[in-house]
């Protein structure tokens, strides 16, 4: 059976750890121990097949109130909408920040890489590499985070609770290395941030997001009609998602207007540049012009 969460190597940064003492730690190093508590208690499981969803295992709620995500795992919705923009930016990180020393400055509230890198940040949880499992920030109570770094990860418990989604409101639950990216994705591309870190320091793992000006300038530049066309086969490669929802709105995201649309093709403009996809009845791509 497919598995739902497939990593891309772009998407899936290597990162350094910021001094090599973290490399061997199995508790949390003490200068992180301010920043944040990792959970050591598993609550849960977070299920990676889509069909899993179809039943109430403590974690993912299926029965979503919201007509767009009817019949769906709730990450596969929000990646078809959130995804496309997010993975977009990601690709444009590689050559900034892979390989890249880092360490958060908190009397500052930045994310530094390389030491002249300046970057505000939202901390959206913790995993343990020890117990398998993931701390949201917003429940992160023992580690007395100030409220301006956990901010984005309030607004996915609201979101959570206004949706019904049970792994937004959560606190904690199983999960694997292969799940951070993608919250980093979904919640890059809900906030329009300038891209998501997954920060390995040892005993466990950080997930961010983060903003810096100059990094979207460079997004900004790279913004082209080719750079949208080529990025549409890759992300339909890289996860299991419905490729006509997905497409569709990541074209919305770049501010395409939809002239056509009848389920089976799409076509979207901007300016004088056009883009033309063509679906099977399974709703998967098998044509793309643009």
């Amino acid at each position: 059976m497919k598995k739902y969460l497939v990593l891309l190597m772009l998407l899936t940064i290597s990162l350094t750890s910021y001094g090599s003492q973290l490399q061997n730690e199995t508790e949390v190093p003490a200068q992180f121990n301010t920043l944040f508590y990792v959970s050591s208690e598993p609550d849960g499981r977070l299920s990676r097949d889509i069909k899993e969803s179809q039943r109430d295992n403590g974690v993912i709620l299926t029965n979503l109130n919201t007509e767009q995500y009817q019949g769906k795992h709730p990450l596969q919705a929000l990646i078809e909408q959130y995804g496309g923009s997010s993975f977009e930016k990601q690709m444009d990180l590689e050559d900034l920040i892979v390989g890249k020393p880092w360490q958060i400055d908190m009397d500052e509230q930045e994310l530094v890489f390389d030491d002249d890198l300046l970057c505000s940040f939202q901390l959206l949880g913790t995993f343990s590499h020890s117990t398998k499992t993931w701390l949201w920030a917003w429940a992160n109570e023992q580690s007395d985070l100030p409220i301006d770094v956990i901010e984005q990860s309030f607004e996915l418990k609201k979101y959570g609770e206004k949706n019904n989604i049970d792994l937004f409101k959560k606190a904690k639950f199983d999960a694997t290395e292969d799940d951070l990216p993608i919250f980093g994705l979904i919640a890059s591309g809900m906030f329009n941030s300038s891209g998501y870190y997954v920060a390995n320091f040892g005993s466990g793992t950080l997930v961010l997001t983060f903003n810096n000006k100059e990094i979207d300038q460079i997004h900004k530049k790279n913004d082209t009609h080719n750079r949208v066309a080529s990025v549409i086969p890759q992300l339909i490669a890289n996860y299991d998602v419905n490729h006509y929802a997905a497409i569709k709105h990541y074209l919305l995201a770049k501010n395409y207007q939809i002239t056509f649309d009848d389920g089976s093709k799409l076509i979207a403009t901007k300016g004088n540049k056009q883009i033309t996809a063509e679906f099977d009845n399974l709703s998967r791509l098998i044509g793309l012009k643009g």
